[in-house]
């Protein structure tokens, strides 16, 4: 006769199954709603994964840069203003990108469509708002990051380049300026 053998259940996983819902419960969520909201209060909205990746690239290429500048609109993530320019490392489902990584939730969707639908208003109003003040405005999208870091790096590389070089030449015509206007001539 054999014996039926036990279910090992490794010491990880014993918090989730001691989370999860009674059977009766129609929500497709694996969490209760205590354990959902103590997970959703530890999203960070800075110094994610993929904003620290950015930000070491810069680093490392030797771009001098400021976090999070609240007196511009949207406080955009990265700031570098010798190149008059902002950085926004923008998550996929937080901001509605639309590819694989922003599935809509099934619990709840019509609050999670109109939180969605509001960040995607706002990160609109922001780059309007920022590209009005005279600053460049890059997004960079977490899918992009994950599947190809070096093609987003080179062309931030070559963005960062041309914002140099604008501005570069924009220095040389007010030097230029300075040293012909002469007044009282």
């Amino acid at each position: 006769m054999r014996r039926k053998s036990k279910e090992v259940v490794l010491p990880a996983v014993r918090p989730l199954l001691a989370a999860a819902p009674e059977p009766g419960d129609r929500s497709t969520d694996v969490f209760s709603k205590a354990k959902r909201s103590e997970v959703m209060s530890h999203i960070r909205g800075r110094d994610t994964g993929i904003e620290l990746q950015v930000r070491h690239w810069l680093h490392s290429q030797g771009f001098g840069y400021r976090l999070c500048v609240r007196t511009l609109p949207g406080t955009p993530d990265i700031v570098m203003t010798k190149y008059r320019t902002v950085i926004f490392v923008n998550g996929c489902f937080w901001h509605g990108h639309g590819c694989h990584l922003s599935s809509s939730p099934k619990t709840n969707p019509e609050f999670w469509r109109n939180k969605i639908e509001a960040n995607r208003l706002r990160d609109e109003r922001s780059e309007l708002a920022l590209t009005d003040l005279g600053w460049r405005v890059v997004t960079i999208w977490e899918c992009d990051l994950e599947s190809r870091p070096d093609l987003v790096f080179r062309r931030l590389k070559a963005r960062l380049r041309a914002a140099r070089l604008r501005m570069a030449k924009r220095h040389a015509i007010r030097r230029d300026a300075a040293c012909t206007f002469q007044p009282g001539r």
